[in-house]
């Protein structure tokens, strides 16, 4: 369990180390605007999927689907669950901006540093 704790404690510390150096690099204008816009594309459009095609390699085992059914299920109950608490807590009279602060309470933008934390405790 401890062993656990650290590979994530560790985890966490080199992308908190990776965004200091982003941080650093925008403040003394390292990358220009074109450029910090490709990195982004490129990773949107290339690692991000490379990443999840290559996490989705896997021999199928029976077992996996049941896992994979229970995911689903959780995760579908979750957003529900999710989405009727925005709209009973969030409030603002501005329909447009409603959405979006609704919209940011249903779906957490933790998909980049959840990947690595997964690959660190589950392996390739």
């Amino acid at each position: 369990m401890l062993e656990s704790f650290l590979l994530v404690a560790r985890q966490v510390g080199i992308l908190f180390v990776l965004i200091a150096i982003g941080y650093v690099c925008n403040k003394i204008r390292l990358f220009g605007e074109s450029a910090v816009k490709g990195m982004t594309e490129l990773m949107l459009y290339v690692v991000t999927p490379c990443l999840l095609i290559s996490a989705f390699q896997r021999d199928y085992e029976v077992a996996l689907l049941g896992g994979l059914a229970l995911a689903f299920l959780v995760f579908s109950v979750s957003i529900i669950i999710s989405i009727a608490i925005a709209h009973t807590v969030m409030r603002d009279p501005d329909a447009r901006r409603l959405g979006v602060l609704r919209f940011a309470m249903v779906f957490s933008n933790c998909g980049y540093m959840s990947l690595p934390l997964q690959q660190a405790i589950l392996g390739s």
